[in-house]
């Protein structure tokens, strides 16, 4: 009995410990893969995306006959993950960090009324350095029985466009490539309150 009592509190505890974490961290909602080619080589930097890392709401057009959704993503370019510590590092220099600390992307979702998995081409802005661009990307929305979403895509961007010059090494014997590719895969959280589309 004494034995139980004991395993019961154990449980307890790890459980209280477990919802702390996902308190303060946010449990895993998603990632974002940004990777590109050189002329020898491939490369590729990975992000967990979080819970907080994402804000939903609802919005309203007068066009629109259904609700959307736009998804707020923050990223912080920090994150970003590669077993390379000197390719990491000239990635960060590469995207001016500490300067510009985080990646935004915004994702608008034209209709809330989907009951089966889709592909739709969805409006899709991305941020970084602080320059926005906007781009109309095939995403596969997959509506889950708690009223949320995973949304994902990939989309080829340049750098140039981005006022980024794709770096190059010993004399330009080794040089990235412009085009980059972002793929992402997100799940929404529940949605806030209305969203006034003419602020955004």
């Amino acid at each position: 009995m004494l034995n139980r009592k004991f395993h019961i509190i154990i449980l307890t505890v790890l459980f209280s410990c477990f919802c702390t974490a996902q308190g303060k961290s946010g449990y895993d909602t998603g990632n974002i893969d940004i990777s590109g080619t050189s002329n020898i080589n491939t490369f590729s930097f990975h992000n967990t995306i979080k819970s907080h890392d994402v804000n939903s709401f609802i919005y309203e057009a007068d066009s629109m006959r259904y609700p959307g959704l736009i998804h707020k993503l923050s990223i912080e370019v920090s994150d970003f993950k590669n077993d390379n510590v000197t390719l990491r590092k000239n990635f960060l220099n590469l995207l001016k960090y500490p300067e510009f600390p985080y990646i935004y992307i915004t994702v608008i979702q034209n209709q809330l009324n989907q009951d089966k998995p889709d592909t739709e081409k969805l409006s899709v802005e991305l941020t970084l350095t602080g320059i926005t661009r906007k781009y109309k990307i095939n995403c596969y929305v997959v509506p889950l029985p708690d009223g949320t979403y995973t949304i994902s895509g990939k989309h080829c961007i340049h750098l140039k466009d981005f006022g980024l010059e794709p770096p190059s090494k010993f004399f330009g014997l080794i040089k990235v490539n412009n085009d980059v590719y972002v793929n992402f895969v997100i799940r929404t959280n529940r949605p806030q309150n209305y969203y006034n589309e003419i602020q955004h």
